[in-house]
């Protein structure tokens, strides 16, 4: 039986022993639990899904103890579905999205019929899921925990897990839960975490109101689920351009020839004032483009431009990484005046990690907290894969430091994105 607070759990499984801190007592209070809209009456199609970096270590205790967690998360997406990282395509199970951050998935849960439901968690390293016994946070109850890892999408089995209820009719791994009354109709608060270390990295849920959740079952798909904190939505000004708190631009043009040199995008007569399609983005990564096909390999012979005004968050020396395939470029103003940016970092090759190389794929800026300044980086791709994204470091972090990768992008939340109304996809 585990009770409120931090367990050490001591689990054997294949002859070996291993103690494990779980915790079950209520996660980490915080703003961020006041924030919460009403539940929709129906679902809206994603549910949150935030990134806390720096955190260290691989228990759910080192997350929510962490200074950051939970109000001050370094990413802030929607995912489509119950899982994180993820590939866009709910088919396609994703790839690792990083080490040393823990992920926090909150939100709502709608159940289509009034049935008994059974949750199972599946992630890598240490997760556990939380769901209300109605759309109120205070009320949850911990379900069902991973107690060290597993695989992407692995929901059966004991490797690595305990037995809960054993010698019961309820007996069951610890990544499942008892069966759940829930009524359709009706909203659950839902909350998976879950802190990663090094290596693999995922965190999935399914739920099943019949037969046992199988290994790389698909998880809760999005026409179930409703964020916790509701979007931003686009505003018209009226001027024939529509901004997006929270969000990057995103625009492109196509028809452009050659992955080098930028100025075949630059030169040509079109850009800047007619893209070929534009949308936004929630972080500073073309793959996470709302519209427009982008989340994979996006198309051929084009050129890109994401953009957005930053409001700083800290004063003092930020640096800034650029990573893309083909050519990548960055620029930033003095101010909110486009007018006035000027490089900071360039990819001239192709496909890079984030690489501490200033006046290359790097480069320092100094920044105001509260100050707004404009940012642009363009992108020139010739064929195969295309990508850019844009990292920083903030003055408070070690700006020497790194970003694992090349698909972490900064979060949209600093930022407001504008497009033209008539470059809008179809």
């Amino acid at each position: 039986t585990l009770t409120g607070g931090d367990n050490t759990a001591t689990v054997s499984f294949n002859g070996a022993s291993n103690d494990w801190t779980i915790s079950t007592g209520t996660p980490a209070t915080g703003e961020v639990y006041a924030l919460g809209s009403k539940a929709p009456a129906t679902a809206a199609g994603s549910i949150n899904a935030r990134e806390f970096h720096g955190v260290g270590g691989v228990t759910i205790p080192e997350l929510t103890g962490h200074e950051k967690f939970p109000d001050a998360p370094d990413v802030e997406a929607y995912a489509g579905y119950f899982e994180w990282p993820q590939s866009g395509d709910i088919n396609t199970k994703p790839d690792n999205g990083g080490d040393n951050y823990g992920v926090q998935v909150i939100g709502f849960v709608h159940p289509s019929e009034t049935a008994d439901y059974t949750f199972v968690i599946a992630a890598d390293d240490n997760a556990e899921l939380w769901l209300s016994t109605d759309e109120d946070p205070a009320n949850r109850q911990l379900l069902a925990v991973e107690p060290q890892w597993n695989g992407s999408r692995a929901f059966a089995g004991g490797d690595r897990r305990f037995v809960v209820g054993a010698g019961t009719d309820g007996e069951r791994f610890s990544n499942v839960s008892a069966p759940i009354s829930l009524e359709a109709g009706k909203a659950y608060f839902i909350e998976a975490l879950m802190n990663e270390g090094g290596g693999g990295d995922n965190l999935a849920v399914a739920w099943t109101t019949g037969d046992p959740v199988v290994n790389d079952a698909l998880p809760i798909g999005g026409e179930h689920l409703s964020p916790w904190i509701a979007p931003p939505a686009p505003v018209d000004n009226g001027d024939g351009t529509i901004t997006f708190d929270t969000h990057l631009a995103w625009e492109w043009w196509d028809g452009i020839g050659g992955a080098h040199p930028m100025e075949n995008l630059t030169d040509n007569a079109r850009y800047p004032d007619s893209p070929d399609g534009a949308t936004f983005a929630p972080s500073w990564n073309t793959r996470t483009a709302l519209a427009g096909g982008f989340e994979g390999n996006g198309r051929e012979n084009y050129g890109g431009r994401m953009s957005g005004v930053l409001t700083a968050p800290e004063t003092g020396t930020y640096r800034f990484f650029i990573a893309s395939d083909d050519h990548g470029l960055l620029r930033i103003s003095t101010d909110a005046d486009p007018a006035n940016a000027v490089r900071v970092a360039e990819q001239t090759g192709c496909c890079n990690n984030f690489t501490l190389d200033d006046g290359g794929l790097s480069g320092t800026v100094d920044l105001v907290a509260g100050n707004q300044y404009y940012m642009e980086s363009l992108l020139k791709e010739g064929g195969g894969g295309d990508w850019m994204t844009v990292a920083w470091r903030m003055p408070s972090e070690d700006i020497d430091s790194v970003p694992g990768g090349n698909q972490d992008g900064i979060s949209g939340k600093y930022f407001t994105g504008t497009v033209t109304v008539p470059a809008l996809p179809a």
